[in-house]
């Protein structure tokens, strides 16, 4: 009986450490040229120490298994690992991972494998084609109503360009509209930026503000389109 119930309490404590035992994300570019060397990007989540193992595998060639690395990991947290492939071929591909305990392999792998596909262009350097829109401008300034704290909150600008432009960003005190700051940002295509920004009652003190986003040509402050803004108070 006492053995029975030792080995019981083994196999419990086993299932628990493999259970927080695990792959948190796994990455890779998405698209790469013949002359770039895949970077592979994990976070795991181990008890213990555990071996990574990564593979490619040539989906357009019967899912064939093109190469594998394995890697020691002694503790939790984010890896990078360059895995340069020799005479990889235009195509599509699929990276696989997963975990095992240390010296074993897939077939007592921890988990659930994680896969990302890869494709590789007929080119020395993968470029990618910007897609611009019809017309300049502010989509939408995202922000609280209400600021009533000290904390962290995300001020978010959506914009469409039709080629690369100068984001502009000011804040104003409502009264007599005074400008109390303001940031420039190169922008190449269309897209958002989120700026985090903390302490507006120690820095700013109650009252009515805004934020006023516009798009001007690189280099100039001439404003294109219309502006966009958004409201608030320091409470």
């Amino acid at each position: 009986m006492k053995y029975w119930y030792s080995a019981f309490l083994l196999l419990v404590v086993t299932s628990f450490a493999h259970a927080e035992d695990k792959i948190i994300n796994f990455s890779v570019q998405e698209n790469i040229g013949l002359k770039e060397v895949p970077i592979i990007h994990v976070e795991v989540e181990i008890s213990k120490t555990r071996d990574l193992y990564v593979a490619l595998q040539d989906l357009d060639n019967g899912w064939k298994q093109i190469t594998s690395k394995m890697k020691r990991l002694r503790k939790s947290g984010k890896y990078s690992l360059q895995l340069k492939v020799e005479d990889l071929k235009p195509g599509n591909y699929r990276w696989n991972a997963y975990i095992a305990p240390r010296g074993k392999n897939w077939n007592e792998k921890i988990g659930e494998q994680l896969s990302q596909n890869m494709r590789v262009v007929d080119a020395d350097k993968y470029v990618e084609a910007i897609k611009f829109s019809n017309n300049d401008q502010i989509q939408k300034v995202v922000w609280p109503k209400v600021i009533a704290d000290n904390s962290e909150y995300i001020l978010n600008v959506a914009y469409a360009i039709t080629q690369p432009r100068d984001l502009y960003i000011k804040l104003y005190n409502k009264v007599g509209w005074v400008e109390l700051g303001s940031i420039k940002v190169p922008v190449a295509k269309p897209g958002e930026i989120k700026f985090p920004i903390a302490d507006m009652i120690k820095v700013y003190g109650k009252g009515e503000f805004a934020w006023v986003a516009n798009l001007s040509e690189t280099g100039e402050t001439e404003i294109l389109g219309k502006k966009q803004g958004r409201v608030f108070t320091i409470e």
